[in-house]
C-alpha cells in the first residue's frame, strides 16, 4: 500500500481549494480505515470527501487537534489530519492556526515515543527467537537462557529495522506537512517551508530520504508568490537568511523566484549571500536578477544600520544656561508643556555621594 498521499494540483492564490483528484479521494478512503470507529478524524474526512463545502473551520479543529500530542502509535492520524489541513476551505484565522500546527511539527527531530515502538519490536521478536531455539533443541529447562541469548542476538537488527521505519514514517509526516503549508499558500508558512527544504540536518543525514525537499521544492514557489513589499521587516527570523542560502541548491527557476521574493522583503542580512551567489551562479538569469536585487538589498542595509546607530552631539553648547529643557514627568498634563531652562553649569552638577542635609530647613520651619 502507498502511504504517501498522491500530489494535489495547486489553485491559484485567489481561488476556491482544487477539487480533490480520484487518486487522492482513493488514498484517503484507505487512510480512513485505519482509524478505528468511532473516530472524529475519520467522520470529518469522510463527510469532507463526501461534500467538500460543507467543512470549514469546526471541522479543521478536530484536524489540528490530531496533532497536540505527536506519537509514533498514531502516525497513521497525523499524516490523514495533515492531508485534510491542506485541502480543507478554512477562514485565515484557522488557516494561521494549522499553520503555527504544521511548523511545530516541523521542528521536531525524531518521531516522538519512536523508542517504545522499537523496544516493543525487540522484545517480540526475542521471545520468537527464544522459543524457536528452546522448542528445536528440545530443552525446555534452558528455555530462560534461550530467551536471553535471542534477545542479545536480535537487538541489533531490530533496532537498525526500527530506525529505518521510524525515518521512513518521518519523512513521510514531514513532507505531507510541507505538502499541506503549500496548499494553505501564506507568507505565514514560509519560514517552516524553507528550513525544512535547507536544514537538512533535522532529519539523519543517512536515512533522508528526498520525499521533504521534493515537497519543499513544489510548495515554495506557491508561499514565495503571495510575498508583498509589505512583508519587509515583517517575518520570520530565519525567512531571509533561509532564502538566501537556499540559492545555491536549488535550479534557474526557483532561484528566479527567491531573487524575486528577496527583492520585495529582503533585509541587509541578504547581501553578503547574494554577493557569494554572484561569483558562484553560472546562469545568466539568475546573475542578472541578482545584480539587479543587490543595489536594493544594499541601501535597506545602510538604511538599518542608520536606523539603529545611536547618535550622541559632538560638542557640549558653550551657555548650558541658554538650553531649554521639557520635563520628562509631571504632576499636570499642562506642565509637560513647559520649557524650563537649567540653573548655571556648576550648580547642575550634583554629587549623589553625599546625603542630603535636611535640618536647616527644618529649623526654619519652627
Amino acid at each position: 500500500m502507498n502511504d504517501l498521499p498522491p500530489q494535489s494540483v495547486p489553485a491559484p492564490l485567489s481561488a476556491p481549494p482544487a477539487p480533490l483528484s480520484y487518486e487522492e479521494v482513493e488514498w484517503a478512503k484507505r487512510r480512513c480505515k485505519t482509524q478505528k470507529r468511532p473516530s472524529p478524524l475519520r467522520n470529518m474526512v469522510e463527510r469532507f470527501l463526501i461534500e467538500p463545502s460543507a467543512t470549514g473551520d469546526e471541522e479543521a479543529s478536530i484536524a489540528i487537534s490530531s496533532m497536540v500530542v505527536v506519537s509514533a502509535w498514531s502516525w497513521r492520524k497525523h499524516l490523514l489530519a495533515m492531508w485534510a489541513l491542506g485541502r480543507m476551505p478554512l477562514s485565515h484565522h484557522k488557516k494561521l492556526q494549522a499553520i503555527a500546527a504544521l511548523s511545530d511539527f516541523l521542528k521536531k527531530t525524531t518521531l516522538p515515543e519512536f523508542y517504545k515502538v522499537a523496544l516493543s519490536w525487540w522484545l517480540s521478536i526475542a521471545v520468537l527467537v527464544g522459543l524457536w531455539f528452546g522448542i528445536s533443541s528440545g530443552a525446555d529447562s534452558w528455555l530462560l537462557l534461550y530467551l536471553f541469548l535471542g534477545s542479545l542476538c536480535s537487538f541489533p537488527f531490530v533496532w537498525l529495522a526500527a530506525s529505518l521505519w521510524g525515518d521512513l514514517r518521518f519523512n513521510l509526516l514531514r513532507a505531507t506537512a510541507v505538502e499541506a503549508l503549500g496548499l494553505i499558500a501564506l507568507p505565514e508558512g514560509t519560514e517552516a517551508i524553507t528550513r525544512a527544504m535547507y536544514e537538512t540536518a533535522a532529519v539523519r543525514q543517512g536515512s533522508f530520504d528526498g520525499r521533504v525537499r521534493r515537497a519543499a521544492t513544489v510548495a515554495l514557489p506557491r508561499v514565495l508568490a503571495s510575498l508583498t513589499p509589505e512583508h519587509y521587516l515583517e517575518m520570520g527570523a530565519g525567512v531571509v537568511p533561509n532564502l538566501s542560502l537556499l540559492l545555491d541548491h536549488v535550479k534557474e527557476p526557483l532561484q528566479l523566484q527567491i531573487l524575486e521574493a528577496l527583492g520585495k522583503m529582503g533585509d541587509g542580512r541578504a547581501v553578503l549571500p547574494l554577493q557569494r551567489f554572484l561569483v558562484k551562479t553560472k546562469s545568466l538569469a539568475a546573475r542578472q536578477a541578482a545584480q539587479r536585487i543587490l543595489p536594493i538589498l544594499e541601501k535597506r542595509q545602510i538604511h538599518e544600520s542608520a536606523h539603529n546607530t545611536l547618535l550622541r552631539a559632538s560638542s557640549m553648547p558653550n551657555d548650558a544656561a541658554s538650553l531649554l529643557l521639557r520635563p520628562s514627568y509631571g504632576g499636570y498634563q499642562d506642565q509637560t508643556q513647559q520649557l524650563l531652562r537649567p540653573v548655571d553649569a556648576t550648580s547642575a552638577t550634583f554629587d549623589l555621594g553625599e546625603p542630603l542635609d535636611l535640618g536647616d530647613k527644618e529649623e526654619k520651619a519652627d
